[in-house]
């Protein structure tokens, strides 16, 4: 797995070298989920799909912007736009984040604009598991 080199790449290694101590000193037992060898790879993997994630989200960022809302906003309503039969479902723990999701209702399209969030986010362009790799095996699920 190829993950690009940038600042937070040396912070990872830096996590992974101070965790890897850390659960060395904890407990050597069989039954614990992540090895200390395996950090380093798994923070490096957390890493790639937390950049991917967020380059897709500075370009739809660009495409909420141009419609005048907030990206969650343009998710949403591009999710009610999905059939008659899909609803969008909004997690709203506080009235604040319902008050800001509500204006998503307001939000159209034009089939430009369908044409650019599919740009922007192309099928299949989304990277990774609910949780990271070591974490999906040892849950029996996953690669």
């Amino acid at each position: 797995m190829a993950v690009r080199t940038s600042p937070s790449h040396s912070l990872v290694r830096k996590a992974a070298g101070r965790a890897a101590a850390k659960m060395k000193s904890v407990s050597s037992s069989p039954a614990q989920l992540i090895t200390p060898t395996q950090v380093e790879p798994l923070l490096l993997e957390v890493a790639d799909v937390v950049n991917t994630t967020l380059d897709l989200e500075t370009t739809l960022r660009r495409v909420a912007e141009a419609k005048g809302c907030t990206v969650a906003q343009l998710a949403i309503a591009w999710v009610a736009t999905q059939g008659d039969d899909i609803v969008p479902l909004v997690g709203a723990r506080t009235r604040e984040r319902l008050a800001e999701a509500l204006p998503a209702l307001e939000v159209s399209f034009t089939a430009d604009d369908l044409a650019a969030i599919e740009q922007a986010v192309p099928a299949g362009a989304a990277r990774g598991d609910r949780y990271p790799s070591a974490a999906m095996s040892a849950l029996g699920v996953g690669n």
